[in-house]
């Protein structure tokens, strides 16, 4: 997924009942899919089979200058991909994690990320509601 389209980028977002600390808001999540997918989506209100989603995951820095106020994004902490594809996962997604490493593990359903996604995500277990960019 060398050329993608940025879908955005949470900080601190947790998915388990605990206080935000904006002292330490955790990692900045940054979502990008493949532009034909997205393009596709925008057409037809759904995700083509095949679409990938790829979620990186950078440390929060506040000492960094210029930066005076605020949190830019840090070193890499991994990757995650959910990839859409009603012929290899019974759910229709599949989840693998990468890690720091080129290659990626399947995460084996039924797992928190599929479970969490097919009663949370608003449109084909993809969070659309995070995303105004893909909501809108």
């Amino acid at each position: 997924m060398k050329t993608t389209t940025n879908r955005g980028k949470p900080i601190g977002q947790r998915y388990e009942d605990v206080e935000f600390d904006s002292g330490s808001p955790g990692m900045f999540q940054v979502v990008r899919m493949e532009p034909t997918a997205y393009a596709e989506y925008k057409r037809t209100g759904e995700f083509p089979d095949g679409t990938m989603f790829a979620l990186s995951f950078y440390t929060a820095e506040t000492d960094v200058p210029p930066n005076q106020a605020g949190f830019v994004m840090g070193d890499s902490h991994g990757i995650e991909i959910h990839l859409r594809s009603s012929e290899r996962f019974e759910s229709g997604s599949g989840f693998f994690n990468f890690g720091m490493g080129d290659t990626g593990q399947l995460i084996p359903a039924p797992n928190a990320c599929t479970t969490c996604h097919a009663e949370h995500a608003e449109t084909d277990m993809v969070f659309t509601q995070f995303y105004p960019v893909i909501r809108d």
